[in-house]
């Protein structure tokens, strides 16, 4: 189990890249240009570094869950904040969008530029979890940087190509206690980077957190 949790971290990206491309060379070639979204000169928000984490005027993305791992009857609670950028998303600069990937691979796609904002905003809330509506199995999600007017799923729309990927988390739903929550608290073992899934054994300096709350 907790070497399944480890590969699912990595396989979103492999899958959002295979997926969102139609080809895998046409994607590389497209953001590494200076030609590519957010590449070129006129391009909007050049000069702001978006997409770069550890720029001071960039946007930073993350994605805030109560728990990490929900059973049946528990509070879910899903919000994002941007503790960084807020004000690039809203002026329209660059379009934000939560991509989930369901158990299934099924994909889904949440614009999210209306909710950018230092402050936590919640995004889904389930009062008690059911797995005859919510399945069973791990749910992987991402924040994603696309041009104005952007598609999410074409990696020639990401900002700054693989950059406009902001933010992973992953949560689990299970009827039944997990392996890798050994004290049922919620929260996954040996995760100390803090987004759903076991760190792998050189560890995980992220800086995400948790705990998402009404605005």
């Amino acid at each position: 189990m907790k070497t399944f949790m480890r590969q699912l971290s990595f396989s979103w990206l492999v899958l959002m890249v295979v997926l969102g491309l139609g080809g895998l060379q046409t994607a590389y070639a497209q953001g590494n240009s200076g030609n590519a979204p957010g590449k070129s000169a006129m391009a909007p928000g050049k000069n702001k570094n978006l997409g770069h984490g550890n720029a001071s005027d960039g946007i930073k993305a993350i994605i805030q869950a109560n728990r990490q791992i929900f059973y049946s009857g528990d509070l879910l609670e899903i919000g994002v904040r941007f503790p960084r950028g807020a004000q690039l998303i809203q002026s329209g600069e660059v379009d934000a969008w939560l991509v989930i990937f369901d158990p299934d691979a099924a994909i889904t796609a949440v614009p999210i530029s209306s909710e950018a904002s230092a402050n936590t905003k919640n995004l889904f809330r389930i009062d008690e979890v059911d797995v005859e509506f919510l399945p069973e199995g791990v749910y992987q999600m991402g924040v994603v940087l696309t041009v104005p007017d952007g598609d999410p799923l074409d990696l020639a729309d990401w900002y700054n190509g693989l950059l406009g990927l902001q933010a992973v988390r992953g949560i689990t739903v299970s009827e039944t206690l997990l392996e890798i929550d050994e004290d049922g608290d919620g929260m996954v073992d040996d995760d100390t980077s803090g987004d759903g899934f076991v760190d792998d054994d050189t560890g995980d300096d992220s800086d995400d957190d948790t705990g998402a709350t009404t605005p």
